[in-house]
Formats: C-alpha cells, structure tokens, sequence
C-alpha cells in the first residue's frame, strides 16, 4: 500500500487526464532527484518497520526457548528429588547429598534465569522454599553417617522432601502455563 499508493494516484490523474504524459514526463525529468529522494524515505521507513517487528519476534523467540529450557532443567529437578525419596529409604547418604546439592543449584539457576522474566513472586518464593530444603537435606545427610538421624528426623526429612517434590513440581507446572500462554 505504501509503495503503491503514490503511483496509483499518478495513474488515477492520468486516466480522468487531470494530468497528461507529456507533462508528467516534464515534471519528472526537473524534479526526478526529489522523486527518488522522497521514494527512498518511503522504502527506509517500510524497512525500518519490518526490522523493528523481526527484532521483536527474535526476542520473543529468545524468551520462549529460555523458558522451554529452564522447564526442562526443573523437571530434571523433579526426578532427582524423586530418587531423593528413594535413597533416603535405603540410607544411601552420599547418593541423598549429591542429589539434594543437585536440586539445589538447580533452583538457584532457575532463580538467576529468572531475574529479568515476570516471573509471580509465588512461583519465585517456591522455588525459594525448594532451593532450602534440598539445601538442608543435603547437610544432614553430609553429617548423616557420623551422627545417624533419629527415627523422628528421618520421618520429617521424608516429608521435607515430599514438600521439596511438591512445590518444584508447582513451579514447573507454572513455566509450562506460561509457555501455553505464549
């Protein structure tokens, strides 16, 4: 429409011959500079317009590929809490350590990915709580073969780790509703 528009007018003029050919041809051989001139702002601005809108697009892109991949990592995050639950049955402290620190960098990953993305402060103070109580998990179980825990402490640091599950797996749920958004 853009670059149409004026030499539909011309040919508008030309055929109600408010305008003729010699005097088009005339015009155009004084003023031909100030023709291109003006036609190549109409071009730059139409090419401005469409840079503008793929650098959008690129972005956004961007945004949704960096949330898909953080939606991978912390459901990653989730199995290892899962195999958490696991070697706690059997004791297996150092597997528990090793898997609990894991869970937990990756919550702070996830926290440091999400700095400049609107992530809800729920979600944030999930992955908060989650990022803790791997981290306290993985602690007790550093300590767990020198001072073994007691039945009461293996019965909470199951249920912490159930929680632990429980918010990652709102968390995830969450970046997978945003990404549905989009």
């Amino acid at each position: 429409m853009i670059l149409g528009g004026p030499p539909a007018v011309v040919l508008l003029l030309l055929l109600f011959r408010y305008l003729t050919w010699a005097a088009l041809i005339c015009t155009l051989r004084e003023i031909w500079g100030s023709v291109a001139s003006v036609w190549g702002l109409v071009i730059g601005i139409y090419v401005l317009a469409v840079a503008i809108g793929v650098r959008r697009a690129a972005e956004d892109a961007r945004l949704r590929a960096k949330r898909y991949d953080l939606t991978e990592e912390l459901e990653a995050a989730t199995h290892r809490i899962q195999e958490v639950g696991h070697f706690l049955a059997t004791g297996n402290w150092d597997v528990v350590r090793i898997r609990s620190e894991e869970v937990s960098n990756t919550c702070q990953r996830a926290l440091g990915k999400w700095v400049n993305d609107p992530l809800r402060k729920k979600s944030r103070d999930n992955l908060i709580l989650a990022d803790k109580i791997m981290r306290s998990i993985a602690e007790r179980s550093a300590t767990a073969l020198a001072t073994p825990l007691t039945p009461d402490e293996s019965r909470d640091t199951k249920v912490a780790q159930l929680k632990a599950g429980g918010l990652l797996q709102w968390v995830v749920g969450e970046t997978i509703s945003l990404q549905d958004k989009e």
